[in-house]
């Protein structure tokens, strides 16, 4: 817990996404404990589809935080830039007849250095294209 609280403060989360993320993993925690379980990923992923309908909004942050501690249990370390999507950016579905030159273009915007949330932008608005 405090690993990823100093970790997630580090990198400017917000006051109120480092709890979501604590209260996640105390919830799991409680669980395991419960029912004599130890720490596992998949117990954990089974546990969070079992109640996720009880987090209502938060239920991405806490899908989030419980596959960064995950990521943690296998690497040793919290990637917080780590992402972990439920389902394929459309960006990866585009036809065949535009790749090329998609990829081509996500290329350069990478060497000129955008940040991520405009690379996803970019991506994003490649897709609006009719016919894309």
């Amino acid at each position: 817990r405090n690993g990823i609280e100093k970790c997630m403060t580090e990198n400017g989360y917000s006051r109120s996404m480092i709890t979501a993320n604590i209260r996640a993993i105390e919830l799991l925690l409680i669980f395991l404990d419960m029912n004599g379980y130890p720490y596992n990923p998949q117990i954990a992923l089974l546990w969070f589809e079992g109640c996720r309908s009880h987090f209502g909004q938060e239920d991405y942050t806490i899908r989030r935080a419980l596959l960064l501690v995950a990521d943690f249990h296998r690497t040793g370390r919290f990637e917080i830039n780590s992402v972990f999507r439920e389902v394929p950016r459309a960006f990866l579905l585009i036809p065949e007849w535009c790749k090329e030159a998609a990829y081509r273009y996500e290329g350069y915007k990478i060497q000129e250095g955008w940040e991520v949330s405009t690379l996803n932008m970019i991506r994003s608005s490649l897709c609006a294209f009719p016919g894309v």
